[in-house]
């Protein structure tokens, strides 16, 4: 048996191949691009139970939760685009989500 390489020594062969491994050329670590489930349907309060949209966080960004006047669950990046105060403290008006500030 040969004696481990030394320090800075460079090991024999390629460590990182072109080759597919088990069929597998490229796996994604993109991990903001695909769909993650945030809350279960009946957790969201129906239109007429609250004026408050839900506030969370995903991947560290925060989103607010709300019901639109249908009804549809519905996801917005939790801040206004004018203050960047936090929609999730502002209100759902007539299925419309309200910034605080702005009304």
């Amino acid at each position: 048996m040969a004696p481990p390489a030394a320090l800075g020594q460079a090991l024999p062969g390629p460590l990182v191949t072109e080759e597919p491994l088990f069929g597998i050329s490229h796996i994604s670590t993109e991990v903001r691009n695909v769909w993650y489930p945030i809350a279960v349907e009946h957790e969201v309060p129906r239109k007429s139970a609250t004026t408050r949209p839900i506030g969370t966080r995903l991947l560290g960004e925060p989103i607010a939760i709300f019901r639109d006047e249908h009804n549809v669950v519905r996801c917005l990046a939790d801040r206004c685009p004018h203050k960047n105060a936090k929609l999730s403290v502002g209100r759902v008006m007539d299925g419309k989500l309200e910034c605080f500030y702005h009304g």
